[in-house]
């Protein structure tokens, strides 16, 4: 059995190798994408690891790439404060680290796909801890919002998660 999930973007970014100003985006949802939609839609926050783990160790990910879409590539920049400032005051929320040194600003190119869409399957292998009805169900009815790689890139289209049963992908 196969659950099935279509990943529809206006905008999307999935992730890449995140060096210096340019933060780039796969073109595709990597595995941890689709266990991130898993895990959010599931009710796991990032401090559970072992709920991680057993998505990460329990299901194998396939991915169809159906439209590719088109890169975009977004121009930003941000306030920040020196490494010393922020060791000073550890903790204190962005205002205070902000009025509490010589603020500087960071430039940054990030790729973003647009109109992407992609077919998800998900089976599970050796021990998993919940069903793909389960998942299914949860992608339905998610406990946090789900995004397409990052929380201002929502989804255009419900995944319509759909179980399926094949005798290979």
């Amino acid at each position: 059995d196969f659950l099935l999930l279509t990943f529809y973007a206006p905008l999307a970014s999935w992730g890449d190798i995140a060096l210096g100003e340019n933060r780039g985006s796969w073109d595709r949802p990597s595995r941890s994408a689709v266990l991130g939609v898993l895990a959010a839609s599931l009710g796991l926050d990032r401090f559970d690891q072992n709920g991680h783990d057993a998505l990460d160790q329990g299901y194998g990910i396939a991915v169809r790439q159906d439209v590719i879409g088109s890169a975009l590539v977004d121009y930003h920049s941000i306030q920040t404060v020196p490494e010393i400032t922020v060791r000073k005051v550890q903790g204190a929320p962005r205002r205070v680290m902000l009025e509490a040194g010589e603020p500087g600003t960071l430039l940054s190119r990030r790729t973003y796909w647009q109109d992407s869409a992609a077919v998800i399957a998900v089976w599970t292998r050796g021990v998993a801890t919940w069903s793909l009805e389960r998942l299914a169900e949860a992608v339905r009815t998610p406990v946090f919002a789900l995004y397409a790689g990052r929380k201002a890139n929502p989804f255009g289209l419900p995944l319509d998660p759909q179980i399926v049963s094949g005798d290979s992908l």
